[in-house]
């Protein structure tokens, strides 16, 4: 999950809170993803950190909903594709790895992504939402 961003559209709220922990119904914005995801039977996630890193493992743990945690601190942003780097041994176990933005709220068909991803053979999948 993609967690170090600034947030710096929603300062001064992300000046001491960083985005995926600002609250949405009573838990973190990030959480709502993680729960997702642990419903899904996804077997761990990993979040990469840079702005207020120290913050997010605070709040989360080392398992959130059952899902087991890895952090990743980002000394420098690394942009997207750049954050999978330092992750590229956790990576590795994995058969199927789904990126998520650690401050989206969507409401995605996990399940039925990873199935069609599956079924397809495609080397990629990608999700898109119409607004």
């Amino acid at each position: 999950m993609l967690a170090a961003g600034y947030g710096s559209r929603l300062r001064p709220l992300t000046s001491f809170v960083p985005k995926p922990l600002l609250p949405i119904g009573g838990q973190p914005v990030v959480g709502h993803t993680l729960r997702r995801l642990a419903r899904a039977g996804c077997e761990a996630a990993a979040l990469n950190l840079h702005h207020l890193a120290e913050t997010i493992p605070r709040a989360l743990g080392e398992s959130y909903w059952g899902l087991p945690l890895v952090y990743s601190h980002e000394l420098e942003i690394l942009g997207t594709l750049g954050a999978l780097w330092p992750l590229r041994d956790f990576l590795r176990r994995a058969d199927v790895i789904l990126l998520a933005n650690g401050d989206s709220l969507c409401r995605w068909p996990l399940r039925r992504l990873v199935r069609h991803h599956l079924e397809s053979a495609a080397d990629a999948t990608l999700l898109l939402h119409a607004r």
